[in-house]
Parts: C-alpha cells; sequence; structure tokens
C-alpha cells in the first residue's frame, strides 16, 4: 500500500510540475539572428520623437529608456542622440490611440525598415531604422502602471536593437509582461547580448 501511495504522489507531483512554468534567472537573452541588426550600427543611434503623434506625454519614459540603454551599468557599444527630424533618424517613436493597424492587443510594438522604408524581417533582414510604435489606449488604462509603462518601452528599445523576447527569464527587460517581467530596466544578460551581437 505504501508503495502504490508513493507512486500516485509522485504522479501527481510530476503533473503538478507541468502545470507550472519554470523560469530560469540565467537564461541568456538571444538576438533574433547573429547577421541582422542595425546596419550602421549601434555607436551613434538617431532618436526621433513624432510630437505630432502626441508622444510627448511619454517623452519621460522614452527618455529613461535611452539613458538606461546607454548606461546600463556594464560596457556596450550604445550611443544615442536626439534629432529635429526623421530625415536619417534610426530610432523613431509613435503614439496612437490604439493600435488596430497593427495589434490592438500590444501595448507596443516595434517595426524594423530597410532604406527605402519597408518593413524587414528582423530573422532574416538587417535594418536601417525602427519604429517603436506606443498604445495609448493601453499604456493610459489605470491598470497598466508607470513601471510597466517604464519596462515596455525599454523592452521595444531591445527589439530595435536585434533582441528576441526573453520569456524564460523573468529578470530579463526582454521577457514579456505576459510571462512575469519582474524587472524595468536593462539587465546584464540584456546588455551582454546586445555587446555580443554587435562585437562590441
Amino acid at each position: 500500500m505504501k508503495r502504490i501511495t508513493a507512486v500516485l504522489l509522485t504522479i501527481l507531483l510530476f503533473m503538478t510540475d507541468l502545470s507550472v512554468p519554470v523560469f530560469a534567472d540565467n537564461t541568456p537573452t538571444q538576438p533574433y539572428n547573429t547577421n541582422c541588426k542595425y546596419i550602421s550600427g549601434v555607436s551613434n543611434v538617431t532618436v526621433w520623437l513624432n510630437y505630432a503623434s502626441g508622444v510627448s506625454i511619454w517623452e519621460d519614459y522614452i527618455t529613461g529608456g535611452v539613458n538606461n540603454w546607454m548606461y546600463t551599468g556594464w560596457d556596450n557599444p550604445i550611443y544615442m542622440n536626439y534629432v529635429s527630424s526623421n530625415i536619417g533618424s534610426m530610432m523613431d517613436f509613435h503614439a496612437h490611440t490604439d493600435l488596430s493597424d497593427f495589434d490592438s492587443t500590444a501595448y507596443a510594438l516595434t517595426r524594423l525598415h530597410a532604406g527605402d522604408g519597408t518593413v524587414v524581417n528582423h530573422y532574416t533582414t538587417s535594418w536601417w531604422y525602427a519604429e517603436i510604435h506606443i498604445n495609448n489606449s493601453l499604456f493610459l488604462m489605470d491598470s497598466y502602471s508607470n513601471y510597466d509603462a517604464y519596462g515596455t518601452i525599454r523592452h521595444e528599445m531591445g527589439h530595435a536593437f536585434g533582441l528576441k523576447h526573453n520569456d524564460t527569464n523573468q529578470q530579463s527587460i526582454m521577457c514579456t509582461l505576459q510571462h512575469g517581467r519582474t524587472v524595468n530596466t536593462v539587465q546584464l544578460t540584456d546588455n551582454s547580448s546586445v555587446v555580443s551581437l554587435y562585437s562590441y
């Protein structure tokens, strides 16, 4: 009887383990493709804010993200500066009433573009510039905290640099909120991926 009880208990524990996600805090952040990234590198990323879109309400969040990616606490090749025009800019920020033209369920999203403006696939092609689109409808919800908003903008900037989701590591800025991200700043694993991707 003890043996049967032990076997049943083992099976029950095994089944329980399957239903609980396990996050490994040391899971490295990976790039989409080690051959796909900003064509001109990240040592002089020009940033443009589309004020006509109403993005100014998120300016402090964007500025915080820019500073965080440049000064993570670890060496990296990133340097960013603001420009007054999107002609030749490398990271553009836009705000929308919603993102119904893209994905209405997304808090924000990043699109990568070739020099002629066409959208490129980050898994197969390098890009000249990125557009980060913020969903005002969701960002302004009472249930969406400032902490989450800061983290989401930094997360999207990570996509612009070439990093994919790191949903098996809750302590990565590239983990999604849906998978329980616990940080809102760039972590060593994210910084290390950029350093490796841009051979710094």
